[in-house]
C-alpha cells in the first residue's frame, strides 16, 4: 500500500518522527524506494510531501539520490507545485557537494524564464541561486532577468530573484574592492 494513501495527518506526523529519529533504525533506502514509485503523487500530497522532505534531510546520500533521479523529468512540474517546490529546495540544501542535482538544475534552468515570475517556482530559483556551486547558473539566471529586467523588477515574485541575484554578486565582487 502506498505510504501517500493513508492520508492522515497524524500519520504523516509519525512517520515523519521515525525518519527523524536518532534511536529509531530505519531503512531509508527501502522508504525512498516506496515514495520513489510515484513521486508526483508525494510531493503534491498534502502530508507526503513532508515524508520526502524528511527523507530527503535524514535519509542519506542514497536515499538523496533515489528521490534526485526520479524527479528528474519533473523537475520544472515539480517547481510550479505548491509542495513540490519545497521537495526541490530541500533537495537543493541538503546537496551540499552538487553532486546529485545537476541534471535537476539543468532541466530547471532551461525552464528559468517561466519559474522566476512563478509564485512557486521562483523560490526554486532563488535556492538555486543561494546553493549555486556553478557560476554559470549564476549567469544564466542574471541573463534572463537582464533581458527584461524593466518588467521583472516590477513583478512581485521576480523581483526576489532580482534581490537575490543582487546579494549573491555583493558576495562575488565587493564593491569597497574596486573602488580607485
Amino acid at each position: 500500500m502506498l505510504l501517500w494513501s493513508y492520508g492522515s495527518q497524524k500519520g504523516s506526523w509519525l512517520l515523519e518522527a521515525f525518519i527523524s529519529s536518532t534511536w529509531i533504525q530505519v531503512n531509508f533506502l527501502a522508504l525512498a524506494r516506496i515514495m520513489s514509485s510515484d513521486v508526483e503523487k508525494a510531493w503534491d500530497h498534502d502530508h507526503a510531501n513532508f515524508i520526502l522532505i524528511a527523507l530527503i534531510v535524514h535519509g542519506g546520500p542514497d536515499a538523496l539520490q533515489l528521490i534526485a533521479n526520479t524527479i528528474q523529468g519533473k523537475a520544472a512540474r515539480c517547481a510550479h507545485s505548491k509542495r513540490g517546490c519545497r521537495v526541490l529546495v530541500a533537495l537543493l540544501r541538503e546537496d551540499r557537494r552538487g553532486v546529485y542535482m545537476d541534471h535537476v538544475i539543468m532541466e530547471l534552468l532551461a525552464d528559468a524564464r517561466s519559474l522566476i515570475t512563478h509564485a512557486y517556482g521562483h523560490l526554486v530559483i532563488k535556492e538555486m541561486l543561494e546553493y549555486a556551486r556553478d557560476q554559470r547558473v549564476v549567469r544564466r539566471i542574471t541573463f534572463y532577468l537582464m533581458e527584461r529586467l524593466k518588467d521583472l523588477a516590477e513583478h512581485e515574485h521576480a523581483a526576489q530573484v532580482i534581490e537575490k541575484v543582487l546579494e549573491k554578486a555583493a558576495a562575488l565582487y565587493p564593491i569597497g574592492k574596486y573602488v580607485i
